[in-house]
């Protein structure tokens, strides 16, 4: 088996206030073209490693598009007392309400149209582009089940009737031809802001059910589609509630063969569960993480829970002192693995492009114009505090596992 590299896959994948805000609409690619187009980079587990339908081993070297379809208010610079842990409540989790909070404030079209308009500018194909150059070959994409559902849980439907894909689409579209791989990875359930954990309780089950089918939905649109690496079930949620087998049953339901990330257990549970049938497309997921970033040997010392693995192994999110070796070691290991996170405001060594403080946005206070008028300017890549992406590119060590440079796809 051959080892597909980012740039190898590049040829694998061939202002505004009421009335209701305006974006500029995106193109639209069947599925069924993007199905035919990218059917041999289709990514299966086959051991320990993901092969791609023609035999070739693919490991990931990725990176997070956090705040972009979930805005998370510390890492995006958007003040919103509404959207706090105090608020939240310990069983919560807080930052992640924008939209509720713009709905709240503006009535839920121009809230959306807000959303459009960040939405349109945190991630944009010059953003893609720099990705690509720096060597990444997979992007995860945090999304909430408001990416597709009302508040009430109603599905948005585009002019046709059909589904609103539009935003996920693009991001498979343009990253595809980029060479990139998609993960996309459930962060945002119904009542997660105020109890996280509902959705594992039995009072739970109709939230546990509605997310089954929004993982149906996803799957059935994207069934076949190289161009997806896999699902990520359920973000950081403890995996002793059995809410990711209902997930994975859904996924699998609609994608036998689809590849699913499966986090919230540690290596040992994840195995006994593979060994009893559960997850057989399962790759296990960790996140890297302590009260710093963390150091070699805290990395190494993580990765030796699951070394020598006869399942595919992802780390999908970390944030490490020394990200060349932390990544060497990870390649070494045979360990996939996704960098937390692309951008952020005035947040330092989180983002590889990092904004000033002036680019932050007060959602409580702004008026529409303000918001909309800060969104639509603060986050070309000209105006970044800081980029680290030269230091992703230059650095080989990044890359210590031998690459093959023919495509995946001929």
């Amino acid at each position: 088996m051959k080892l597909v590299s980012s740039l190898s896959l590049a040829l694998l994948l061939l202002a505004v206030s009421a009335p209701p805000i305006e974006a500029k609409p995106l193109p639209a690619t069947s599925a069924a073209t993007m199905r035919n187009r990218y059917k041999h980079a289709y990514i299966s587990v086959s051991g320990a490693n993901l092969v791609t339908r023609d035999g070739r081993r693919v490991l990931f070297h990725g990176v997070n598009l956090g705040g972009w379809l979930v805005t998370e208010g510390w890492m995006c610079g958007l003040a919103d007392s509404a959207d706090t842990v105090a608020q939240s409540g310990s069983g919560g989790v807080a930052g992640r309400s924008a939209l509720e909070s713009l709905e709240a404030r503006f009535g839920a079209d121009q809230g959306a149209a807000l959303m459009d308009i960040w939405q349109s500018h945190w991630i944009t194909t010059e953003d893609l582009d720099r990705i690509r150059d720096s060597g990444f070959n997979v992007v995860r994409v945090p999304i909430s089940y408001r990416t597709l559902q009302h508040a009430d849980g109603s599905w948005i439907r585009d002019s046709q009737g059909e589904i609103d894909f539009t935003r996920m689409d693009w991001i498979v579209r343009e990253a595809a031809a980029r060479g990139i791989y998609t993960i996309f990875d459930l962060h945002v359930w119904p009542q997660q802001r105020t109890d996280q954990a509902r959705i594992g309780r039995p009072e739970g089950a109709n939230i546990r059910q509605a997310m089954a089918d929004l993982w149906t939905v996803i799957a059935t649109h994207y069934r076949g589609n190289g161009a997806i690496a896999a699902f990520d079930l359920i973000n950081e949620f403890p995996g002793n509630w059995g809410v990711q087998q209902v997930l994975s049953r859904a996924v699998a339901g609609a994608d036998p063969h689809r590849a699913q990330v499966v986090e919230g257990f540690t290596f040992a549970q994840f195995l006994k569960l593979r060994q009893a049938g559960n997850f057989p497309n399962g790759i296990y997921s960790d996140h890297f993480y302590g009260t710093d970033p963390l150091t070699n040997d805290q990395m190494a010392k993580r990765l030796q829970e699951s070394a020598g693995s006869t399942v595919p192994v992802y780390i999908g999110e970390f944030l490490a002192a020394d990200f060349a070796t932390a990544t060497r070691t990870m390649d070494q290991a045979g360990v996939g693995w996704s960098s937390w996170t692309y951008k952020t405001v005035d947040m330092g060594e989180w983002g590889i492009i990092n904004y000033a403080r002036s680019a932050a946005t007060d959602i409580e206070q702004e008026s529409s114009d303000e918001i909309a008028a800060k969104w639509s300017n603060n986050f070309n890549l000209s105006g970044a505090l800081s980029d680290k992406s030269a230091y992703y590119t230059n650095d080989k060590r990044t890359y210590a596992v031998a690459i093959d440079p023919l495509p995946a796809l001929n």
